[in-house]
């Protein structure tokens, strides 16, 4: 025992100056363990930084090899792919300089994948840019037009929660490991730590006694491993190390082909987690058992055809992992598999996803929230496409798959196949599966077909939901018209688009937003902040508009030189605080928003990143089904690496002259519960006025008083306005009693009630939500409800007492007031 406590002090000496770098929040692994094999990268250098700590990573690539398989596989034959990875516990800061100019036309923007990410590039010089991450993804960096075909992949990992120290007990830990010693491990040894430098092992069947293979950041192991039996259920392969497999070699040879992570069909409870899988000689990860993990793994430079992706079988969950992939990306062959949170980059040959090659009956698949970067088939084929099913051959009787359920996918870049379903060699039957919130890209060529077997072995029951080609949901008609879709031997097939929503032109824009049902109307403007230039019930419109104004779009630069004046920005504003510690806040409140249409009558929308603010927002409308209803959810996500305080503060303006009602319940901000501004910014404790009335439940102004500004300490969340052209307004919002208020004069609610503000009559309705303190990538959320009514405007309102008030707008009844 004393031998092995100093071979254990040895080893420790001699790793320590590779192992990997840590400053709280990021960790780093080193260089050094480049080769012929693994070469560092021609083009990119890659820096890291969180607060004063930043550091240079290593930059792997791979070229192709594939040229030479197949034609089909031509168009990638010159490219190449550069990546470095890192472990992130909160923002990033990351630089990418060119170290040489890459091949091809690199001209136009750069971009940073996957887009619903939303990562903001600044380019410092013709060769420097920079960015913020802002939580662990994988990412592609992408210059120019076809930047992509010479890319830069990121893959930024959470921080490790689970790692061996190379002296514990039962830990194997070599520098380098070798064939030869890891075959010949004693029983003593649970576990095998590759330590952050080369090693060339070939293939290496771990015996059943070595449960955990652990590949330190920075360890590039070349080879592959395979478990073949029992004895090796529930053996795990982690870390945030390399295995590849260029070692192997190319070209089209199946005596080179070999999976680089692999269990037999007997073998099952496998976990693959945090790895990469460089250069894979054929699968990624093939595991044939049941219940298997796959999380965080990346398979980048898989040039060959047979380059499969992530494979497993029953039971099998996959996440948060990265695949590349020249053959199927994931396989759908088994019941009861689970797929979330993937980016796919796809190459000529497979499909993303693959149902079946052979005849197989499975059900209850799920797949959700995948970004595919790019899906490069040059053209038709029998196993291309995002969805494919090949189904060449036949396995006994006629097979089923059914309930499958496809959500959440977005195709960044144009494809040609699209849908692919065509088991046109075997008897095979498919029913029962929903494709929900799929956008792609495609020309006039895509592919799309959905062809049976025969009409005794058909595809029925497929529903696509909100499917989307170059942003115009398919239709049954669009899809034959624009979409190209074959339909063969298929029965109920359906095309649904979410109802109650679509783009529209108005109010000078060619993209607004309306929501919409029988009786009510909401249109929203991406353009100028996201905000309602809408909300109407039966024609009769309840916002304060600006026709001066429509069309009107942000130009950052010439709105603070002066050059753009600042709009008067009628209708239905919603805006952040606090204004006194932050008064420039244009990109959120005037800037363009990105959409997306989620479902019925609901809508999302995100800003961009205000470096100002150091906020990004995201608001979401949705209108009910029948009635006037509408929610607003607003959410705000700090993506500055410094702490943000901020609030969520409504300024919607309504049509003034009209009557305003606050709900009242004591709280403890302020005395006397109201407070009022003038113009010179004193406040002062409600005065007497007759246009102002109060009971212990309501405040109500019913004309100009002589100030402008109410704020409110009240507990209660309601509040309405009963406007001239007949509608009575309600709304609602969350109130905290022990939330962190920070603004003097409007503590939990404001009021701006001014018929002649700027030549205009308006009522400013302004809920306000507590301040929220949140750390880098810390998001807060809020919401309101606002409901519309018709109710006829009196036109003795000046003369109505409180309770006359209260009693037509339905407040407190006609008893109760009596």
């Amino acid at each position: 025992m004393r031998t092995l406590s100093y071979a254990c002090l040895w080893l420790s000496a001699l790793i320590a100056p590779f192992m990997a770098t840590a400053t709280g929040n990021l960790v780093t692994y080193p260089a050094g363990n480049t080769s012929e094999l693994l070469p560092a990268s021609d083009y990119y250098e890659v820096e890291v930084r969180q607060g004063e700590v930043s550091r240079s990573l290593i930059v792997y690539m791979s070229r192709s090899n594939g040229g030479a398989t197949n034609n089909r596989n031509r168009p990638v034959a010159n490219d190449s792919i550069s990546w470095a990875n890192f472990s992130m516990g909160a923002p990033v800061e990351v630089t990418v300089t060119l170290r040489t100019n890459l091949p091809g036309d690199t001209s136009g923007p750069v971009t940073v994948l996957p887009t619903r990410k939303h990562v903001s590039v600044q380019r410092r010089s013709e060769r420097e840019i920079s960015f913020t991450l802002f939580e662990p993804g994988q990412y592609s960096v992408e210059m120019g037009a076809q930047g992509y075909k010479n890319g830069l992949l990121l893959f930024a990992d959470p921080l490790e929660q689970d790692v061996p120290e190379p002296t514990a007990a039962g830990v194997y830990s070599c520098a380098p490991c070798t064939l030869e010693g890891l075959n010949g491990i004693s029983k003593d040894y649970h576990t095998v730590r590759f330590e952050p430098v080369a090693h060339h092992i070939g293939n290496w069947y771990p015996k059943g006694h070595v449960k955990n293979i652990y590949l330190a950041g920075g360890a590039v192991v070349h080879g592959a491993i395979h478990f073949n039996d029992a004895a090796n259920n529930g053996s795990r392969v982690y870390g945030r190390g390399h295995l590849d497999g260029r070692m192997f070699g190319e070209g089209s040879e199946r005596s080179t082909k070999f999976h680089m992570v692999e269990a037999s069909g007997d073998t099952r409870d496998i976990t693959v987690e945090g790895i990469i899988i460089s250069q894979p000689s054929a699968f990624a990860v093939r595991l044939l058992g049941k219940n298997n993990d796959i999380h965080w793994v990346k398979t980048p430079g898989g040039w060959r055809f047979n380059n499969d992706g992530l494979v497993g079988y029953e039971n099998t969950r996959i996440s948060n992992s990265f695949v590349w992939a020249n053959d199927d990306a994931i396989k759908l062959y088994r019941d009861h598999q689970q797929i979330d949170n993937l980016v796919i980059w796809h190459l000529t040959n497979g499909g993303s996803f693959q149902w079946a090659w052979t005849t197989i009956d499975t059900q209850d698949v799920e797949v959700r929230n995948v970004d595919i970067l790019h899906g490069e088939w040059p053209h038709d084929g029998r196993n291309q496409g995002v969805f494919n099913l090949r189904g060449s051959a036949l396995r006994g009787q006629v097979k089923v798959q059914k309930d499958y359920l496809f959500e959440n996918i977005v195709i960044e870049n144009p494809i040609k196949v699209f849908v692919n379903l065509q088991p046109n060699d075997v008897p095979h039957i498919i029913k029962n599966v929903t494709f929900r919130n799929i956008e792609f890209k495609a020309g006039k060529d895509v592919v799309n077909r959905i062809v049976g077997f025969s009409e005794e072995a058909k595809i029925t029951d497929i529903l696509f939901d909100n499917v989307r080609m170059n942003g115009e949901c398919l239709t049954a008609e669009t899809a034959r018209t624009l979409a190209n879709f074959e339909f063969r031997h298929t029965e109920r097939i359906e095309f649904r688009c979410p109802q109650g929503v679509r783009k529209v032109s108005g109010y000078g824009y060619d993209n607004l937003i309306e929501l919409h049902n029988n009786s009510t109307r909401v249109h929203i403007a991406p353009d100028f902040g996201a905000k309602l230039v809408s909300y109407a019930l039966n024609n009769v419109e309840l916002l304060q508009q600006e026709p001066g104004e429509y069309g009107w779009q942000l130009q950052p630069e010439k709105l603070a030189s002066g050059e753009q004046a600042p709009p008067f920005n009628g209708g239905g504003r919603f805006d952040v605080g606090d204004t006194r510690n932050h008064p420039d806040r244009a990109r959120l409140i005037y800037g363009a928003w990105q959409p997306q249409i989620l479902g019925d009558r609901h809508v999302r929308l995100v800003s961009s990143y205000d470096p100002q603010r150091g906020l990004r927002l995201t608001r979401e409308y949705q209108l009910d089904e029948q009635g006037s209803g509408l929610t607003i959810r607003f959410s705000m996500r700090n993506e500055s690496a410094a702490e943000q305080t901020a609030h969520f503060w409504s300024r919607p303006l309504a049509q003034g002259g009209g009557i305003f009602v606050k709900a009242l319940k004591k709280g403890h901000l302020f005395d006397g519960g109201v407070v009022v501004r003038d113009h010179a910014g004193n406040i002062s404790t409600l005065p007497r006025d007759p246009n102002i009335l109060r009971s212990d439940d309501y405040l109500v102004v019913k004309g100009q008083p002589p100030f402008f500004k109410f704020g409110f300490d009240s507990l209660a969340p309601e509040h309405y306005y009963w406007t001239p052209n007949g509608l009575m307004f309600s709304g609602s919002y969350p109130v905290f009693a022990d939330g962190n208020y920070v603004m003097p004069a409007e503590g939990r609610y404001s009021l701006y009630y001014n018929t002649n503000f700027k030549g205009r009559s308006v009522a400013e309705l302004e809920p306000l939500s507590p301040a929220y303190t949140l750390a880098p990538a810390e998001s807060a959320e809020f919401f309101e409800r606002w409901e519309l009514q018709s109710l006829p405007f009196p036109g003795t309102a000046e003369s109505l007492s409180l309770n006359e008030i209260l009693t037509q707008m339905g407040l407190v009844s006609q008893e109760k007031n009596t």
